[in-house]
């Protein structure tokens, strides 16, 4: 379904259901972002500042503020939008997309000469042209993702990233080269640290034990081994997956450009838990890949 299906159809359940939760009214502001609710979405990102009084809940703070900020970024309003990024930092201070955010709503050089000196400059110009689409700026964005795929020529997700800014400015024909390249891109390439994550899983599918099969599924993914992360969230899978493990498989999914299967996990998840936010983002980034290659 298209993000505002997903949003009209799941916001208002998700916004009576959340009352003072701070996750549940994260998922319920993302839902009415997603159906354009606007004034609503910022209502519920405030009240899930205010719900947040329980430790641990300082990334579901922070990914409020994020979310707040880029939206009123898309608005227009840069002085709030500016405001927003500046309370992200104050729970971390140097978070590159708190940063960028900043440097987007007009905080000066300083934020992005800040940004890079916490991350190397490129992933830093990602971000930023990330952020330039987030807010329907497709022609800024072309800039520096061109930079990063210059210069990270067999980076999937910057390629895809860039094909979509060419096709929001109208280059459907250097889109579409951009899209086929990074299909490419895909397949699993050889790495080093394949075998010992490959003695993990054995060791681990062997066990069965639920913690020793989330620790290959883990590192399998960070080492590029899909077949191996997908067997073990399979025996994982066996006793049950939660919410958010299904959306991280979908995740994993994404990453090798299967964003049909990726979608199912998503909406598998959704079905489960409406307001979870990992699935939530991760029906977002499927829903910008799949429009790449469209």
């Amino acid at each position: 379904l298209p993000l505002e299906a997903i949003g009209a159809r799941h916001a208002p359940e998700a916004i009576a259901k959340a009352q003072n939760d701070a996750r549940g009214l994260l998922g319920a502001a993302m839902l009415a972002e997603f159906a354009h609710m606007n004034d609503v979405a910022l209502d519920l990102y405030a009240r899930c500042e205010e719900a947040a009084i329980w430790p641990g809940e300082g990334p579901v703070v922070r990914a409020a503020r994020l979310r707040r900020g880029a939206l009123l970024l898309s608005l227009g309003q840069n002085a709030e939008a500016r405001e927003a990024f500046e309370q992200a930092l104050d729970l971390a201070p140097g978070d590159p997309e708190a940063l960028v955010g900043l440097y987007a709503a007009g905080g000066g050089e300083e934020a992005l000469e800040a940004a890079e000196r916490v991350n190397p400059r490129l992933y830093v110009r990602f971000l930023l042209g990330q952020l330039l689409l987030d807010t329907g700026r497709p022609r800024e964005a072309i800039g520096p993702l061109g930079e990063v795929v210059a210069a990270l020529p067999s980076w999937p997700r910057a390629r895809m990233l860039y094909a979509l800014a060419l096709a929001g400015a109208n280059d459907k024909v250097r889109a579409a080269r951009e899209a086929k390249k990074a299909q490419g891109l895909f397949p699993e390439l050889f790495d080093p640290f394949h075998r010992p994550v490959s003695f993990l899983c054995d060791l681990a599918l062997e066990s069965g034990r639920r913690e020793d099969l989330e620790r290959c599924a883990t590192f399998a993914a960070i080492y590029g081994d899909l077949q191996a992360a997908l067997g073990a969230w399979g025996r994982l899978e066996e006793t049950g997956l939660t919410p958010d493990e299904e959306a991280r498989v979908g995740f994993l999914l994404l990453r090798y450009g299967r964003i049909n299967d990726a979608v199912a996990r998503f909406g598998k998840a959704l079905a489960a838990d409406p307001t979870n936010p990992r699935a939530l983002a991760g029906m977002a980034e499927a829903n910008r890949l799949s429009r790449v290659g469209e």
